[in-house]
């Protein structure tokens, strides 16, 4: 799919300066496209300054690691929001993928036909990988009904998730735009979630046009997460 830009947020975790994690990630990736991918590297939080180090060598060896990639490197910590905000200034494609550096797709995935239907969908703006064998029971109050659209079976949801997704980019341009200030430093799901639930309730209609794609086989799994942060970092990193 060559109308898709690949992005990739990154920050210092435990691994550091392994690449292993975003080996994996990368590796994952390019089983369903060749196309270009944005590594976007964000600066040492003061948390993790005892990582700055390790960091560093972790960003010089990603260097010219991998084909068709850009690596590109923040001064100052500015978290996921702001870099994606600002890379998508210079993104050319109408699609993105969003993939975090320890989540990627994984699985049979009708991965063209699912991008060409979000570019096209007038309904559909992103669509996500599923990483659960099925939607859990108790997230199904965030579900507003299955349909498929081209063939394609969909999960309608007003959940957001920043599991890897496909989505239109000036939709993600515009959403960055009008629930993030210039200077916010916050990822971006812990906005969006919260954001999207509220709007259909007082809308009374979904407005964001979220998916999950949902296969009809026994486990809709299509989503590896490596977990790469560790639950020592969660807290601390913001």
């Amino acid at each position: 799919m060559s109308d898709l830009t690949v992005l990739i947020p990154t920050s210092p975790i435990p691994s550091h300066p392994s690449t292993a994690i975003l080996d994996e990630t990368i590796s994952n990736i390019r089983r369903y496209t060749d196309a270009l991918i944005i590594i976007m590297c964000d600066g040492v939080h003061a948390s993790l300054k005892h990582r700055t180090e390790d960091y560093q060598l972790y960003i010089e060896a990603i260097r010219n690691k991998y084909k068709n990639t850009a690596v590109m490197v923040f001064g100052g910590h500015q978290h996921q929001a702001f870099m994606t905000r600002e890379i998508l200034k210079h993104v050319q494609t109408d699609l993105i993928l969003f993939c975090e550096h320890d989540t990627s797709p994984i699985g049979e995935i009708p991965f063209n036909e699912i991008c060409a239907m979000v570019n096209d969908s007038e309904e559909i703006n992103c669509i996500r990988f599923n990483i659960f064998d099925k939607i859990p029971a108790e997230h199904s109050y965030l579900m507003i009904g299955s349909e498929t659209h081209d063939g394609i079976p969909l999960q309608r949801t007003i959940q957001w998730s920043q599991r890897p997704h496909i989505a239109k980019k000036t939709w993600y341009q515009d959403i960055l735009t009008a629930h993030f200030g210039k200077n916010d430093k916050t990822m971006i799901e812990d906005v969006m979630h919260g954001v999207v639930q509220v709007e259909y309730d007082r809308m009374k209609r979904d407005t964001f046009g979220l998916a999950i794609y949902t296969p009809d086989t026994p486990s809709q799994l299509r989503s590896y997460h490596s977990d790469g942060r560790g639950q020592d970092e969660k807290i601390t990193y913001g």
